[in-house]
């Protein structure tokens, strides 16, 4: 059995961080281009308008155009998948992408805790 540590919280709270950083980003800063059509924002339904409130489908809204507006989190997928590579439980990649995540992490001035967890082989 190896031992590493816990990728999938870590991964979850990656790409909302990402995405949380790239709407900040982007409401300081104008985009250079138009969003493309497909990022404009969505039509929502009866439904979704009464399930939810309208300053939270606004701040949705913002954070999804601001996140496809922005290649910050597609940069560090990029490291992942082009330096890091294929990433199995336990494999010394896995090791170093839990690593690489947790700095970038802890750059944006997070916390960050890892968990030890048992991968069976």
């Amino acid at each position: 059995m190896i031992k590493t540590h816990s990728a999938l919280s870590l991964l979850f709270s990656t790409c909302f961080t990402f995405i949380f950083h790239s709407a900040a980003s982007g409401q300081a800063q104008k985009p250079a281009q138009p969003p493309a059509p497909w990022a404009a924002a969505p039509q929502h339904s009866s439904r979704e308008q009464d399930n939810f409130p309208p300053q939270l489908i606004h701040d949705l809204n913002a954070i999804k155009a601001a996140a496809l507006g922005d290649d910050y989190a597609y940069s560090r997928l990029s490291h992942l998948t082009e330096n890091i590579g294929p990433r199995p439980s336990g494999s010394p990649q896995a090791q170093a992408a839990v690593e690489y995540v947790a700095a970038e992490l802890r750059q944006l001035g997070l916390e960050v805790h890892l968990e030890e967890v048992t991968v069976p082989h």
